[in-house]
């Protein structure tokens, strides 16, 4: 999991015409970087992770941000929309020309309410000075980034 909020639960079938039942606990993760394992007893011909992106609340708005640059570094972050229904801080990705910038988002009240720069990175063009491919921030709820079975 790459900061990954939301709930997973393990389901079996018979067939893929029969409906699926739950054959484990519901696993809440908040902001969850790591492994985890979900043990299913029993044997199941067929297998599916059921996975809610989010947990708890809706998000009703997602937020949105835009990266101050000066000098190929990102210098800041400065939050356009705080969003809204956040139970854990969002994940922040920077994408555009450049690499290693690195910043983490902060919650108060279910709102992001500020982006800091960890690392400004190096490389990056801002928008206007790039229009082909300009310093986005994309944040998120994290991802499951790889499943294992045994």
């Amino acid at each position: 999991m790459d900061t990954f909020t939301g709930n997973v639960k393990a389901q079996a079938a018979e067939t893929y015409q029969s409906i699926w039942y739950d054959v484990s606990n519901v696993n809440v993760y908040l902001n969850r970087t790591g492994q985890d394992y979900i043990n299913v007893l029993g044997y199941h011909p067929l297998l599916r992770l059921a996975i809610n992106s989010y947990s708890g609340a809706e998000i009703v708005s997602m937020a949105t941000a835009n990266a101050t640059v000066a000098n190929g570094v990102i210098t800041g972050i400065t939050v356009v929309n705080s969003g809204n229904g956040y139970l854990a801080p969002p994940k922040v990705s920077i994408i555009g020309f450049g690499a290693g910038a690195v910043a983490t988002a902060n919650i108060t009240g279910g709102q992001v309410s500020a982006i800091n720069v960890v690392n400004g990175g190096t490389g990056y063009v801002p928008g206007p000075a790039n229009p082909t491919n300009p310093v986005q921030i994309v944040i998120s709820t994290g991802a499951i980034v790889d499943i294992v079975c045994r």
